[in-house]
């Protein structure tokens, strides 16, 4: 099984590599889309397990835009912005839920836990 969208990311990916100027960076950028373009799914655990490591590798670069994407995200097409925001708010109550935590998220968690209390309070319906 494939993303609908996978073409697209590649084609955006490969522009991006041509413009770069990080070798090393380079590298490490046509690996993943190697592996990206390669990937199937056998069940929905293997997505999410994909998607996890992605979304993993993307926050873990010192130099990640969050306000970059948060503006790309915010322009996508309004089911997009809502599928989005349904796992924003999947992921909080998670992070709300935690029991142990440390001073590298405990700021995310005591926000998560305040946040928590409002969300429930909105549904995210799929129209």
């Amino acid at each position: 099984m494939r993303f609908k969208r996978s073409e697209e990311l590649v084609n955006n990916v490969e522009v991006m590599l041509a413009n770069m100027a990080d070798d090393n960076n380079k590298e490490i950028v046509k690996s993943l889309l190697e592996h990206y373009k390669n990937v199937t799914y056998k069940n929905w655990e293997d997505r999410h397990e994909f998607n996890r490591k992605f979304v993993s590798d993307m926050v873990n670069d010192c130099g990640f835009d969050h306000e970059g994407l948060a503006e790309k995200m915010a322009n996508e097409h309004p089911t997009l912005q809502q599928n989005f925001m349904r796992m924003c708010k999947a992921f909080i109550k998670k992070m709300a839920e935690k029991k142990y935590y440390d001073g590298r998220n405990e700021s995310s968690v005591l926000l998560a836990r305040k946040l928590s209390e409002e969300i429930d309070n909105f549904s995210l319906p799929f129209v």
